[in-house]
């Protein structure tokens, strides 16, 4: 059976490579630092591979494994935000016949 991760967590990934800083990242999701390294920590286990250098400094840098995942995940949440927005347009759009009188 495949591995299987969330879209939170590509989302929390794909914040986290962009900033290369878990603070600044926590800061901009809006959720604590301990919740955005564990989502991490986990993705790192369900793919097998460590995503990110983990520098002194707190800075992180992507892998190459987390490059690859990066270039797909970018894929995907775009393709998952199409179709949450195809879902919600269909479902806003009025339909009918229109009787004033």
């Amino acid at each position: 059976m495949p591995k299987s991760f969330t879209l939170v967590q590509l989302r929390y990934f794909a914040v986290v490579a962009r900033t290369e800083n878990m603070r600044a990242a926590s800061a901009e999701l809006n959720v604590t630092q301990s919740t955005l390294s564990a989502a991490i920590h986990q993705l790192e286990r369900e793919v097998g591979v460590e995503l990110f250098h983990r520098r002194s400094s707190r800075r992180l840098r992507l892998t190459a494994e987390g490059r690859r995942l990066m270039a797909g995940a970018r894929t995907l949440l775009e393709d998952a935000d199409q179709l949450y927005q195809s879902v919600r347009t269909e479902r806003d759009e009025l339909v009918g016949d229109l009787v004033a009188g």
